[in-house]
């Protein structure tokens, strides 16, 4: 499940970078919209963008929250299927502009 691949990959101490950014840029933006509300629900009180908020900073916490809300994109197809996903690695290169 998306969200609890979220949560897990920002809980206890210290970010599990590559789990974030590869469930974040391997999702269309209905997935992350769903992702979001089952991340809510699942954990009151707190939201996505304020977890990001906490683990991580800077342009790096600009594209990971650009990402949460859907501004970017990654670059499958929105029906790509899963089996894509779990074939090879995806590579991601994101240019942030001020």
């Amino acid at each position: 499940m998306i969200a609890d691949a979220l949560y897990k990959s920002m809980k206890g101490l210290g970010t599990d970078d590559d789990l974030l950014i590869h469930t974040l840029s391997t999702r269309n933006p209905s997935q992350i919209e769903e992702a979001k509300a089952i991340f809510e629900r699942k954990y009151p009180g707190e939201s996505l963008e304020g977890w990001i908020k906490g683990d991580t900073s800077g342009d790096y916490m600009k594209v990971l929250l650009a990402l949460s809300k859907s501004l970017l994109c990654s670059f499958l197809p929105p029906s790509c299927p899963d089996s894509w996903l779990d074939a090879s690695p995806v590579r991601v290169h994101f240019i942030v502009i001020k």
